[in-house]
């Protein structure tokens, strides 16, 4: 792996272990082997487990150099020379223009570009916000909607990937940066949804499982796996409903939405 705790890197990853989104930047930059430094971000109260946010004032007084590449105070982020990068999709697309030469993440076909983009939209759409409700909603009945929905777009990303003759992964043979974009999530809701709530992937989907299988084991994304036991631990906060990360609003805030609707 070309992660490093030294400080004479021209590149700085700034990451959270726990973040699926900061995941994504950290395994591209492991998939082109980019020299970087590794720098584990302090956001929330106490251990990442709480899910209750630093003010972003605190996580300047922390890590300056981090808000300064990264103004909300999110993860991940970049700093390469005077070069600062934020959001997850931001970052995959930079790591590739800038050193994905050899090991491009994005095809050469506008086709295959577009629907790598897409479907990498849809990953965000689809399955993201809906992992997050998943977890936190109390009730029985919003959880099995955004269980179903999740498997619906699990669903399709299985219709959408190329035949398994041509290569395991979404393209075929070519690793792309929708793999980067999708595992992240596919681990999550393969451990901590199966352990919280008890979701599964039925085994109909074949070709998500072969992807799955070739996935897990490729260098780039093996270096980047946080240990389940770990993982399930730290989404506590969302099963419990304390938690109030960025997520958490959001979620909270898609709710109280919904509730003062017309017709509810």
């Amino acid at each position: 792996a070309a992660r490093s705790q030294a400080s004479e890197f021209d590149v700085e990853l700034f990451c959270g272990w726990f973040c699926p989104f900061a995941q994504r930047a950290w395994i591209a930059l492991e998939e082109c082997g980019v020299p970087y430094k590794y720098v584990e971000c302090e956001m929330y109260e106490g251990s990442a487990s709480t899910k209750r946010p630093l003010p972003l004032e605190e996580k300047r007084r922390r890590n300056a150099d981090w808000i300064a590449v990264s103004p909300r105070g999110l993860v991940p982020a970049l700093r390469h020379g005077a070069a600062g990068v934020f959001e997850s999709l931001v970052c995959v697309e930079y790591v590739d223009e800038v050193w994905g030469a050899s090991r491009t993440l994005l095809p050469g076909g506008p086709a295959d570009r577009a629907k790598v983009r897409a479907w990498s939209s849809y990953v965000s759409d689809k399955i993201c916000p809906f992992y997050y409700k998943s977890l936190m909603a109390q009730v029985e009945e919003e959880r099995s909607a955004a269980l179903a929905s999740i498997l619906e777009a699990f669903t399709a990303i299985d219709a959408a990937m190329a035949p398994l003759e041509g290569g395991p992964f979404f393209l075929g043979a070519a690793f792309s940066a929708f793999d980067v974009v999708l595992w992240p999530h596919y681990q999550r809701c393969t451990t901590v949804l199966a352990e919280r709530r008890q979701f599964e992937i039925p085994p109909s989907l074949t070709r998500l499982h072969a992807w799955a299988d070739a996935t897990r084991v490729r260098p780039s994304i093996a270096a980047t796996i946080v240990d389940t036991d770990r993982l399930v631990a730290n989404y506590v906060g969302y099963a419990d409903g304390t938690a109030t990360s960025d997520a958490a609003k959001q979620y909270t805030s898609d709710v109280t939405r919904a509730a003062a609707a017309p017709g509810r």
